[in-house]
């Protein structure tokens, strides 16, 4: 056993000793946006099929007797997958670490295992104009049907840049509202409005859309001096930026209705 004197609280660099340091760094669930935008379920099934009710009806004045509603039924199979990251530290860097690099060196594996949510949500982000979710639509689609209206919706919008595919920051501003707008007017499966009641929004950027996205979330004046709406203009609403890294996106944001169904 070699013991790491000059890494606190790592006993030593036996595999029971390291795992043991990790384990109560380890996040059992995900944080931050992942769970802002998902629900987490705990599994122990090789695959799992997770199904959801349709939404309640709106009420009718009552005439005659009373008509039950029975709610529509929703479900996708997922399954689980095993992931593994192995260190392999040689004898000669354990003797000679002398300043404390390993236990910075364990600590970013627990780091990039609480990280690995990020990557996992982040990979279905990057897929979803090309992935089928449970209505037989692509996520991103411009015709996903709405049961029981005969309807269809698109949450997959554009809005032109003059410049091609880098915004100014004006140009940021109307495509942000222009993508809530477009939320205020999705429906559920009762033909009832799914965003009404919704104020707080998440805008996710790629990295090379951030300055431009600070400046339409936080500057005061736009363009040649005009007034920023959403800055001035949206009491009682708000609207936060997440910078994604991972996004292989350049030209593209999605926007989320925080706490919608």
């Amino acid at each position: 056993m070699v013991t790491a004197k000059t890494n606190e609280g790592l006993e030593s660099t036996q595999s029971r000793d390291i795992l043991s340091y990790m384990a109560p760094k380890i996040e059992e669930t995900p944080k931050g946006w992942v769970t802002e935008l998902g629900l987490y379920y705990p599994t122990d099934q090789k695959t799992e099929k997770h199904k959801w009710l349709g939404t309640a009806p709106e009420l009718r004045e009552w005439k005659g007797g009373r008509e039950a509603h029975k709610p529509r039924d929703y479900g996708f199979e997922l399954s689980n997958v095993l992931y593994e990251a192995t260190i392999d530290l040689s004898l000669d860097d354990i003797n000679r670490d002398k300043t404390g690099q390993i236990q910075p060196f364990i600590d970013g594996m627990v780091e990039r295992y609480n990280n690995q949510w990020n990557k996992l949500a982040t990979d279905l982000l990057n897929a979803a104009e090309s992935t089928v979710c449970y209505d037989g639509e692509f996520w991103v689609d411009t015709d996903h049907p709405i049961p029981g209206t005969g309807s269809t919706k698109s949450n997959d919008i554009t809005f032109a840049a003059e410049t091609g595919t880098a915004p100014v920051v004006s140009e940021m501003v109307d495509a942000i509202l222009a993508n809530i707008e477009t939320m205020f007017g999705f429906t559920d499966d009762q033909g009832a409005p799914i965003n009404e009641d919704v104020n707080s929004f998440y805008v996710m950027i790629p990295t090379s859309l951030w300055s431009t996205t600070a400046k339409a979330l936080g500057a005061e004046l736009i363009g040649s001096g005009d007034s920023n709406i959403i800055k001035s203009g949206l009491e009682g609403f708000s609207i936060t930026a997440i910078q994604n890294q991972r996004l292989t996106w350049s030209d593209k944001f999605m926007v989320f209705a925080r706490g919608s169904t």
